[in-house]
């Protein structure tokens, strides 16, 4: 008895001790989960309160303008847009509230553009050639190398007797105009061989934009066009429904396409410059202040893009490129002209009245904007420099040996 007695007390302690230690653990493991569920709570608190202040701002403001773009929603294009909205509060007082929607996401180039012209949509940004489908006028920019460079297409576009004709084809359309971005020469990425020859585009299911005029000039070229949205050019590559992309560097860049491509063909083909534009609709229904404030933020985020955003841009982009392994060849650039003159010989026979003004407007007005100009202007002022910098060297060396003697 004694002896189950004491079995019975021992069993007893254990199972106490036994309690204690599960009491604790779970007195413990509690606390624990309070403090977590704090945590948490404080987290949420944080960002609901950052969702407030946000909602609050937006609560504020008498309208929000939405930005459809499908450029990525990292890189150059979206820096650009992001610029542009915040220019657009800025100078309306947080009148206005600005949202960025990127690659796609609130609506593809023509689903935007027709959001625009119902006013559903505030902004948007597309190639010029894309307008063709509301306004024939825009083939006209479809011609291979009507401009030389990315700066004389800018230059060309802003000029008052080439602007007036596309700002009267924009509102006509439902759209008006903040301003044109320089996207520079679109050139030619694959995977499998560099481009240098017309020859050498023999058979190659290459992406080209939703444009007659583009799909002809490819297919002179003897490649295989394929028109595909921009957003799925991507998946289109990884899978083989296209073998090349072509675009300016920066675009590349920014959408990834580096990892795909070897080589980076400078055939500088195409040169469309990008309208950035309102709804007419719903500038229209606006106090005349914030019409003003509207392209104010245009002018400036113009200014700000073709001035230093792209031109920075362009720079790194090619770093990047090379960095990432791609090689980049020059094309024979006679031999594609002579194709493309043919080409363009047969579109502009078939131009309409209006096209062939706004054609012979451009071919006019680009005499006052030769692309050699600003090329020239480098090397001289590089000169200049270098003669002063050797002036200042000279004069430096008198002076050293005038102290020496003079020890």
């Amino acid at each position: 008895m004694k002896k189950w007695r004491l079995m019975g007390l021992l069993t007893a302690a254990v199972c106490l001790a036994a309690g204690c230690s599960s009491q604790t653990g779970e007195t413990e493991a509690a606390a624990e989960t309070e403090a977590a569920a704090e945590e948490t709570e404080a987290a949420e608190a944080a960002g609901e309160e950052a969702d407030a202040g946000e909602g609050e701002a937006a609560a504020e403001a008498e309208y929000i303008f939405k930005f459809a773009n499908v450029g990525p929603a990292v890189g150059v294009e979206n820096d650009g847009s992001v610029y542009l909205m915040d220019r657009i509060e800025e100078y309306s007082n947080g009148r206005i509230a600005g949202e960025v929607y990127p690659a796609g996401q609130l609506a593809e180039k023509q689903a935007s553009l027709e959001g625009l012209q119902l006013g559903t949509i505030e902004i948007t940004e597309v190639a010029a050639t894309d307008l063709a489908q509301f306004d024939n006028l825009w083939d006209v920019l479809a011609l291979p190398y009507l401009f030389e460079t990315g700066d004389q297409a800018i230059q060309v576009i802003q000029d008052p007797r080439v602007g007036a004709i596309a700002e009267e084809s924009l509102e006509n359309m439902g759209f008006k105009l903040l301003h044109w971005r320089n996207y520079g020469e679109r050139c030619i990425l694959n995977a499998s061989h560099p481009i240098v020859t017309p020859e050498d585009m023999n058979g190659v299911k290459i992406r080209v934009m939703q444009s007659p005029a583009l799909v002809n000039a490819m297919e002179a070229m003897g490649a295989s066009p394929i028109t595909l949205a921009w957003t799925e050019c991507y998946t289109g590559m990884q899978q083989g429904t296209i073998d090349a992309v072509e675009n300016s560097v920066p675009v590349i860049v920014s959408n990834g396409f580096q990892d795909l491509g070897k080589y980076y063909s400078l055939t500088n083909h195409f040169i469309v410059p990008d309208p950035v534009m309102v709804s007419k609709v719903v500038y229209d229904s606006l106090p005349a202040d914030l019409q003003e404030a509207v392209l104010k933020a245009g002018e400036a985020t113009g200014e700000y893009w073709n001035g230093e955003i792209w031109p920075a841009s362009v720079e790194e982009c090619y770093v990047t490129m090379e960095e990432a392994g791609v090689e980049i060849n020059e094309a024979d650039m006679d031999a594609f002209k002579a194709l493309a003159a043919e080409v363009n010989a047969e579109t502009i026979a078939n131009f309409d009245e209006r096209q062939m003004e706004f054609y012979n407007t451009i071919q006019e007005v680009i005499k006052d904007y030769p692309a050699e100009a600003a090329e020239a202007a480098e090397p001289a002022e590089t000169a200049e420099t270098e003669a002063a910098e050797a002036a200042e060297t000279e004069a430096a060396e008198a002076e050293a040996a005038e102290t020496e003697a003079a020890q």
